[in-house]
């Protein structure tokens, strides 16, 4: 563990056994890096909300704007028997994101440790860096959110087979595809719809397989349940992360897509049970359109998007047997290998 860390955790700790703090006063605990004498500080608020207390001189302005739903940014006097001391007082104000604010709050520290002749420096610097994470983002529709139940499943059992499986995930991206190896590709769908298999197709190349590939469409039927067998997307996230080797890369898609950590408390409700799956090759027997089946004859000029809907519904297109799809999930990985 970074030493920076474990006395950071150790530090709260020790404050959350102190007696509770109260509107006026922080339960307070100095660390061995100092600005100018003095030390920096962790503190707990009446909230327990965690804090740190990095000395500046009283006559500085913080800059604006930095505040986000999960972070706060403001200049407070904190005074004792014998001092009196002005703090740049960086809080969370989201217990659920506590580990990230310990990371973050680890970085402006080793800056410090660097460098302390200028601390809002140093901590704008680590500020800007984190933005992204503390910004308020729109909540993911109940739609995508089924969708990304349904990616992240698939994922789970590439990072299975190999912890950098992530970096196959190329749909939060922006690409036609959600999954892409050399020479294969996988393509994931999602309902919570309880009758028939139709997907909807966005753009004409969105079942074009690679060139001189394949390509497979993964259909789950997903149900919203409370039941004891039902997984919570939050659940999946964390399983995801714990088989990757590079957590903050995952993390990172994820933020493409709109989930992030410090809201995920969002989808504490969203719980599924796979109710169906079904994996379709992309082959000459599959129904769809594509660039070589038109070949420019059938689309009026200036017509760039189409998106249309494909009815999975009967016996045909059949769809592959689970061997035939493990093996389609080992021969994914090696061709990453």
């Amino acid at each position: 563990m970074n030493p920076t860390r474990e006395n950071l955790s150790a530090a709260w700790s020790v404050l959350t056994s102190r007696p509770p703090s109260t509107s006026t006063a922080y339960r307070t605990q100095a660390l061995s890096v100092e600005v100018k004498g003095s030390a920096v500080l962790v503190g707990l608020d009446s909230q327990d909300r965690r804090h740190l207390f990095i000395p500046i001189p009283g006559s500085t302005r913080l800059r604006q704007g930095l505040d986000g739903p999960g972070l706060m940014l403001r200049k407070r006097p904190l005074e004792d028997d014998t001092t009196y001391q002005t703090y740049a007082d960086l809080a969370c104000l989201n217990p659920g994101i506590d580990d990230l604010f310990e990371e973050l709050c680890d970085e402006v520290i080793e800056e410090l440790r660097e460098d302390a002749s200028s601390p809002t420096k140093a901590l704008y610097s680590v500020i800007n860096r984190w933005r992204a994470l503390f910004q308020t983002s729109p909540a993911i529709s109940a739609e995508g959110v089924a969708g990304l139940f349904a990616e992240l499943v698939v994922l789970e059992r590439l990072l299975v087979r190999d912890p950098s499986a992530h970096r196959t995930w190329t749909g939060p991206t922006g690409t036609s595809k959600d999954f892409l190896s050399r020479t294969t590709a996988i393509e994931v769908k999602a309902t919570t719809r309880t009758d028939g298999r139709r997907i909807r197709i966005h753009g004409i190349d969105q079942l074009e397989p690679p060139a001189g590939g394949t390509l497979t469409i993964a259909w789950f039927r997903l149900e919203r349940s409370e039941a004891d067998d039902a997984l919570g997307l939050n659940d999946l996230v964390g399983q995801v992360l714990a088989l990757a080797d590079d957590e903050p890369a995952v993390l990172d898609l994820l933020a493409e897509i709109g989930y992030r950590r410090y809201d995920q408390s969002r989808y504490d409700d969203d719980r599924f049970r796979i109710l169906d799956e079904r994996w379709y090759p992309v082959d000459v027997d599959f129904p769809r359109l594509s660039v070589s089946s038109l070949d420019g004859e059938w689309l009026p000029p200036r017509v760039t998007d189409i998106d249309y809907t494909v009815d999975l519904s009967g016996d045909l297109p059949a769809p592959s047997p689970a061997g035939a799809v493990e093996e389609l999930l080992d021969d994914f990985i090696s061709e990453e290998a």
